[in-house]
Protein backbone atom coordinates (compact mmCIF):
# COMPACT_ATOMS: atom_id res chain seq x y z
CA UNK A 1 0.00 0.00 0.00
CA UNK A 2 1.32 3.37 -0.92
CA UNK A 3 2.25 5.40 2.17
CA UNK A 4 1.04 8.99 2.21
CA UNK A 5 3.09 11.69 3.88
CA UNK A 6 0.81 14.43 5.13
CA UNK A 7 1.56 17.87 6.47
CA UNK A 8 -0.31 20.40 8.56
CA UNK A 9 -0.30 24.11 7.87
CA UNK A 10 -1.45 26.01 10.98
CA UNK A 11 -3.53 29.01 9.94
CA UNK A 12 -4.57 30.64 13.22
CA UNK A 13 -5.28 30.06 16.90
CA UNK A 14 -8.08 32.20 18.29
CA UNK A 15 -10.90 32.68 20.80
CA UNK A 16 -10.26 31.53 24.32
CA UNK A 17 -13.46 29.88 25.52
CA UNK A 18 -14.66 30.88 28.96
CA UNK A 19 -18.33 29.79 28.92
CA UNK A 20 -18.01 26.62 30.98
CA UNK A 21 -15.09 24.39 31.90
CA UNK A 22 -13.20 22.69 30.45
CA UNK A 23 -11.59 25.72 28.80
CA UNK A 24 -10.41 25.23 25.22
CA UNK A 25 -8.77 27.03 22.36
CA UNK A 26 -9.38 26.71 18.62
CA UNK A 27 -6.95 24.91 16.35
CA UNK A 28 -7.21 25.16 12.56
CA UNK A 29 -5.02 23.50 9.94
CA UNK A 30 -4.93 22.17 6.36
CA UNK A 31 -4.29 18.48 5.75
CA UNK A 32 -2.05 17.84 2.72
CA UNK A 33 -0.49 14.78 1.15
CA UNK A 34 3.20 14.26 0.47
CA UNK A 35 2.98 16.20 -2.82
CA UNK A 36 1.36 19.16 -1.09
CA UNK A 37 -2.16 18.55 -2.43
CA UNK A 38 -4.86 19.42 0.09
CA UNK A 39 -7.03 16.50 1.27
CA UNK A 40 -10.44 18.06 0.61
CA UNK A 41 -13.71 16.59 1.84
CA UNK A 42 -11.94 13.84 3.76
CA UNK A 43 -12.81 12.32 7.17
CA UNK A 44 -9.74 11.96 9.36
CA UNK A 45 -8.81 11.31 13.00
CA UNK A 46 -6.57 13.76 14.89
CA UNK A 47 -4.65 13.04 18.09
CA UNK A 48 -3.22 16.00 20.04
CA UNK A 49 -0.64 15.76 22.86
CA UNK A 50 0.46 18.60 25.15
CA UNK A 51 4.15 18.15 26.07
CA UNK A 52 6.26 19.76 28.76
CA UNK A 53 9.59 21.40 27.94
CA UNK A 54 11.47 18.06 28.04
CA UNK A 55 8.94 16.24 25.83
CA UNK A 56 6.87 14.36 28.41
CA UNK A 57 3.15 14.02 27.60
CA UNK A 58 1.13 15.86 30.24
CA UNK A 59 -2.21 15.70 28.39
CA UNK A 60 -3.58 13.83 25.33
CA UNK A 61 -6.90 13.88 23.52
CA UNK A 62 -8.37 12.44 20.30
CA UNK A 63 -10.80 13.94 17.76
CA UNK A 64 -12.62 11.42 15.58
CA UNK A 65 -14.71 12.01 12.44
CA UNK A 66 -12.98 15.29 11.67
CA UNK A 67 -14.03 16.35 8.16
CA UNK A 68 -12.00 18.69 6.01
CA UNK A 69 -13.66 21.14 3.59
CA UNK A 70 -12.98 21.29 -0.11
CA UNK A 71 -9.67 23.01 0.59
CA UNK A 72 -8.50 20.45 3.15
CA UNK A 73 -9.17 22.87 6.01
CA UNK A 74 -10.41 21.54 9.34
CA UNK A 75 -11.08 23.19 12.72
CA UNK A 76 -11.27 21.65 16.17
CA UNK A 77 -11.17 22.81 19.79
CA UNK A 78 -8.14 21.73 21.77
CA UNK A 79 -9.49 20.71 25.16
CA UNK A 80 -12.83 19.40 23.94
CA UNK A 81 -11.60 16.10 22.49
CA UNK A 82 -11.83 12.66 24.08
CA UNK A 83 -9.19 12.64 26.81
CA UNK A 84 -6.71 9.81 27.04
CA UNK A 85 -6.88 9.04 30.79
CA UNK A 86 -3.53 7.24 30.73
CA UNK A 87 -1.95 10.67 31.00
CA UNK A 88 -3.86 11.73 34.10
CA UNK A 89 -4.18 15.49 33.90
CA UNK A 90 -7.45 16.96 32.66
CA UNK A 91 -7.11 19.84 30.27
CA UNK A 92 -8.21 22.29 32.97
CA UNK A 93 -5.40 21.02 35.22
CA UNK A 94 -2.55 22.00 32.90
CA UNK A 95 -0.24 24.58 34.50
CA UNK A 96 0.39 26.86 31.54
CA UNK A 97 2.71 29.08 33.59
CA UNK A 98 5.08 26.30 34.66
CA UNK A 99 7.39 26.26 31.63
CA UNK A 100 7.53 26.15 27.83
CA UNK A 101 4.65 23.99 26.53
CA UNK A 102 4.51 22.27 23.11
CA UNK A 103 1.76 20.51 21.14
CA UNK A 104 2.30 17.32 19.09
CA UNK A 105 -0.14 16.61 16.20
CA UNK A 106 -0.81 13.13 14.83
CA UNK A 107 -3.28 12.08 12.06
CA UNK A 108 -4.89 8.96 10.61
CA UNK A 109 -6.24 9.76 7.10
CA UNK A 110 -8.44 6.67 7.26
CA UNK A 111 -10.30 7.92 10.37
CA UNK A 112 -8.86 5.03 12.39
CA UNK A 113 -6.26 4.81 15.14
CA UNK A 114 -3.07 4.31 13.13
CA UNK A 115 -1.47 7.71 13.55
CA UNK A 116 1.35 9.40 11.69
CA UNK A 117 3.41 12.06 13.48
CA UNK A 118 2.75 15.38 11.79
CA UNK A 119 5.15 17.43 13.93
CA UNK A 120 5.46 19.32 17.21
CA UNK A 121 5.16 23.08 17.67
CA UNK A 122 5.67 25.48 20.60
CA UNK A 123 2.47 26.91 22.05
CA UNK A 124 2.82 30.64 22.20
CA UNK A 125 0.84 33.50 23.74
CA UNK A 126 -2.79 32.61 22.95
CA UNK A 127 -2.95 29.25 24.78
CA UNK A 128 -1.17 30.84 27.71
CA UNK A 129 -4.04 33.33 27.96
CA UNK A 130 -5.85 30.48 29.69
CA UNK A 131 -4.04 31.85 32.73
CA UNK A 132 -6.49 34.76 32.64
CA UNK A 133 -9.09 32.25 33.81
CA UNK A 134 -7.50 32.83 37.21
CA UNK A 135 -9.06 36.31 37.11
CA UNK A 136 -12.38 34.58 37.81
CA UNK A 137 -10.91 32.91 40.89
CA UNK A 138 -8.64 33.74 43.81
CA UNK A 139 -6.68 30.67 44.86
CA UNK A 140 -9.51 28.54 43.47
CA UNK A 141 -12.26 30.58 45.13
CA UNK A 142 -14.64 32.19 42.60
CA UNK A 143 -15.62 35.85 42.39
CA UNK A 144 -19.25 36.96 42.51
CA UNK A 145 -20.82 38.48 39.41
CA UNK A 146 -22.60 41.13 41.52
CA UNK A 147 -21.78 44.72 40.49
CA UNK A 148 -20.07 46.52 43.42
CA UNK A 149 -21.06 49.94 44.77
CA UNK A 150 -18.58 52.76 45.38
CA UNK A 151 -16.56 52.18 48.53
CA UNK A 152 -17.36 48.47 48.85
CA UNK A 153 -14.71 45.80 49.26
CA UNK A 154 -14.56 42.10 48.42
CA UNK A 155 -15.59 39.81 51.27
CA UNK A 156 -15.69 36.04 51.39
CA UNK A 157 -19.30 34.96 52.08
CA UNK A 158 -18.50 31.27 52.31
CA UNK A 159 -18.95 30.47 48.64
CA UNK A 160 -17.79 33.50 46.60
CA UNK A 161 -15.85 36.73 46.91
CA UNK A 162 -18.70 39.25 46.91
CA UNK A 163 -18.91 43.08 47.23
CA UNK A 164 -19.60 44.25 50.77
CA UNK A 165 -19.43 47.28 53.05
CA UNK A 166 -15.99 48.24 54.35
CA UNK A 167 -16.26 48.34 58.14
CA UNK A 168 -13.08 50.43 58.32
CA UNK A 169 -13.57 54.12 57.51
CA UNK A 170 -17.05 55.28 56.53
CA UNK A 171 -18.59 51.80 56.57
CA UNK A 172 -20.75 50.14 59.19
CA UNK A 173 -20.22 47.36 61.68
CA UNK A 174 -20.28 47.18 65.47
CA UNK A 175 -17.83 46.47 68.28
CA UNK A 176 -18.87 43.53 70.43
CA UNK A 177 -16.62 43.97 73.48
CA UNK A 178 -13.99 46.46 74.62
CA UNK A 179 -11.69 45.22 77.38
CA UNK A 180 -9.53 47.44 79.56
CA UNK A 181 -5.97 46.63 80.47
CA UNK A 182 -3.77 47.45 83.45
CA UNK A 183 -4.10 51.04 84.58
CA UNK A 184 -7.57 51.52 83.02
CA UNK A 185 -11.03 51.22 84.50
CA UNK A 186 -14.51 50.88 82.99
CA UNK A 187 -14.21 47.64 81.05
CA UNK A 188 -15.25 45.32 79.66
CA UNK A 189 -17.76 47.40 77.69
CA UNK A 190 -20.39 45.50 75.72
CA UNK A 191 -22.75 48.35 74.87
CA UNK A 192 -21.86 51.78 76.27
CA UNK A 193 -19.45 52.93 78.93
CA UNK A 194 -16.50 55.12 79.82
CA UNK A 195 -12.87 54.09 80.01
CA UNK A 196 -10.78 56.06 82.54
CA UNK A 197 -7.29 56.05 83.94
CA UNK A 198 -7.08 54.28 87.29
CA UNK A 199 -5.97 56.39 90.25
CA UNK A 200 -2.45 56.00 91.62
CA UNK A 201 -0.91 56.88 94.98
CA UNK A 202 0.44 60.19 93.64
CA UNK A 203 -1.03 63.30 95.23
CA UNK A 204 -2.12 65.83 92.58
CA UNK A 205 -0.03 69.00 92.65
CA UNK A 206 3.07 70.77 91.39
CA UNK A 207 6.43 69.29 92.19
CA UNK A 208 9.89 70.81 92.02
CA UNK A 209 11.14 74.32 92.92
CA UNK A 210 14.24 76.50 92.56
CA UNK A 211 15.93 74.53 95.36
CA UNK A 212 14.22 71.16 94.79
CA UNK A 213 13.96 68.61 91.99
CA UNK A 214 11.23 65.90 91.67
CA UNK A 215 12.15 62.22 91.75
CA UNK A 216 9.55 60.38 89.60
CA UNK A 217 8.61 56.67 89.57
CA UNK A 218 6.87 55.26 86.44
CA UNK A 219 5.23 51.81 86.03
CA UNK A 220 5.23 49.54 82.94
CA UNK A 221 2.13 51.26 81.55
CA UNK A 222 3.84 54.66 81.68
CA UNK A 223 1.81 55.90 84.66
CA UNK A 224 3.46 58.07 87.31
CA UNK A 225 3.11 56.07 90.52
CA UNK A 226 5.33 58.10 92.83
CA UNK A 227 6.83 61.59 93.16
CA UNK A 228 9.03 63.01 95.93
CA UNK A 229 10.91 66.32 96.12
CA UNK A 230 14.68 66.14 96.55
CA UNK A 231 16.36 69.20 98.11
CA UNK A 232 19.32 70.81 96.38
CA UNK A 233 22.52 71.69 98.33
CA UNK A 234 23.24 75.38 98.91
CA UNK A 235 26.44 75.13 96.90
CA UNK A 236 28.06 72.68 94.57
CA UNK A 237 31.82 72.02 94.89
CA UNK A 238 33.68 72.05 91.62
CA UNK A 239 34.54 68.71 90.12
CA UNK A 240 36.52 67.38 87.22
CA UNK A 241 40.11 67.82 86.06
CA UNK A 242 41.95 71.03 87.04
CA UNK A 243 43.73 73.19 84.46
CA UNK A 244 45.77 76.36 84.07
CA UNK A 245 48.34 76.77 86.89
CA UNK A 246 46.61 73.91 88.75
CA UNK A 247 46.93 70.14 88.37
CA UNK A 248 44.99 67.14 89.67
CA UNK A 249 41.23 67.14 90.13
CA UNK A 250 38.67 69.31 91.87
CA UNK A 251 37.80 69.85 94.67
CA UNK A 252 41.46 69.29 95.75
CA UNK A 253 43.84 70.40 92.99
CA UNK A 254 47.54 71.22 93.43
CA UNK A 255 49.51 74.31 92.32
CA UNK A 256 51.80 73.28 89.50
CA UNK A 257 52.82 76.79 88.24
CA UNK A 258 52.84 80.46 89.19
CA UNK A 259 52.00 82.79 86.30
CA UNK A 260 52.68 79.92 83.97
CA UNK A 261 56.09 79.18 85.46
CA UNK A 262 56.74 75.72 86.88
CA UNK A 263 56.94 75.25 90.66
CA UNK A 264 59.30 72.54 91.91
CA UNK A 265 57.62 69.62 93.66
CA UNK A 266 60.41 69.31 96.24
CA UNK A 267 59.24 69.44 99.86
CA UNK A 268 60.57 72.66 101.56
CA UNK A 269 62.41 72.82 104.89
CA UNK A 270 61.61 75.28 107.71
CA UNK A 271 62.70 78.79 106.78
CA UNK A 272 63.17 78.09 103.07
CA UNK A 273 61.64 80.26 100.38
CA UNK A 274 60.80 79.86 96.68
CA UNK A 275 63.56 81.21 94.50
CA UNK A 276 63.49 81.54 90.69
CA UNK A 277 66.28 79.52 89.14
CA UNK A 278 65.70 80.72 85.62
CA UNK A 279 63.61 77.68 84.71
CA UNK A 280 61.47 76.97 87.79
CA UNK A 281 60.48 78.20 91.25
CA UNK A 282 62.61 76.06 93.55
CA UNK A 283 63.15 75.88 97.31
CA UNK A 284 66.13 77.88 98.67
CA UNK A 285 67.60 78.57 102.17
CA UNK A 286 69.13 82.07 101.53
CA UNK A 287 68.10 85.27 99.86
CA UNK A 288 71.05 87.65 99.20
CA UNK A 289 70.03 91.22 98.25
CA UNK A 290 72.00 93.03 95.58
CA UNK A 291 72.03 96.31 93.67
CA UNK A 292 72.28 100.06 94.55
CA UNK A 293 70.83 101.17 97.91
CA UNK A 294 68.48 104.16 98.12
CA UNK A 295 66.28 106.01 100.53
CA UNK A 296 68.09 106.56 103.86
CA UNK A 297 70.73 104.13 102.64
CA UNK A 298 73.62 104.67 100.26
CA UNK A 299 76.17 102.43 98.66
CA UNK A 300 75.28 98.92 97.32
CA UNK A 301 73.71 95.82 98.67
CA UNK A 302 74.48 93.62 100.44
CA UNK A 303 76.50 96.23 102.50
CA UNK A 304 74.83 99.66 102.29
CA UNK A 305 75.55 102.67 104.60
CA UNK A 306 72.98 104.63 106.62
CA UNK A 307 73.39 108.16 105.32
CA UNK A 308 70.12 109.66 106.57
CA UNK A 309 67.60 109.33 109.32
CA UNK A 310 64.09 110.23 108.32
CA UNK A 311 65.52 112.00 105.32
CA UNK A 312 67.97 114.15 107.35
CA UNK A 313 71.61 113.82 106.41
CA UNK A 314 74.05 112.36 108.85
CA UNK A 315 77.54 113.88 108.93
CA UNK A 316 80.32 111.55 108.06
CA UNK A 317 82.66 113.30 110.64
CA UNK A 318 83.20 111.97 114.09
CA UNK A 319 80.36 113.00 116.46
CA UNK A 320 80.82 115.73 119.08
CA UNK A 321 80.95 114.97 122.78
CA UNK A 322 78.25 115.88 125.18
CA UNK A 323 79.42 118.15 128.00
CA UNK A 324 77.82 118.95 131.28
CA UNK A 325 75.73 116.94 133.69
CA UNK A 326 72.14 115.80 133.41
CA UNK A 327 69.79 117.53 133.23
CA UNK A 328 72.03 120.36 132.03
CA UNK A 329 73.79 118.97 128.96
CA UNK A 330 74.97 120.64 125.74
CA UNK A 331 75.18 118.97 122.30
CA UNK A 332 77.36 120.72 119.73
CA UNK A 333 75.92 120.44 116.16
CA UNK A 334 76.88 121.78 112.80
CA UNK A 335 74.11 123.51 110.84
CA UNK A 336 72.22 121.10 108.73
CA UNK A 337 73.72 118.03 110.41
CA UNK A 338 72.95 116.19 113.59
Amino acid sequence: MKKLLLTFSILLTVSLMYAQPPAAFNYQAIARNSTGVALGNTTITIRLSILDFVGNVIYREQHTNVTTNQFGLFTLQVGNGLQDTLFGNPFSGIDWSASLTRMKVEMDINAGSTFSDMGTSDLLSVPYSLLSQDALNLKGHPFSTVTPNIGEVLKWDGSTWSPGVDIVGTGGGSVVTVNTGTGLTGGPITSTGTISLANTAVTPGTYGATNKIPQITVDQQGRITGVINQGLPSSFPPSGAAGGDLTGSYPNPSIAMIQGRTVSNKAPSIGQVLKWTGSAWDTSSTVTPGGVASGDLSGSYPSPTVSKIQGQNISASSPNTIVGSYPFMLLNTSEGNI
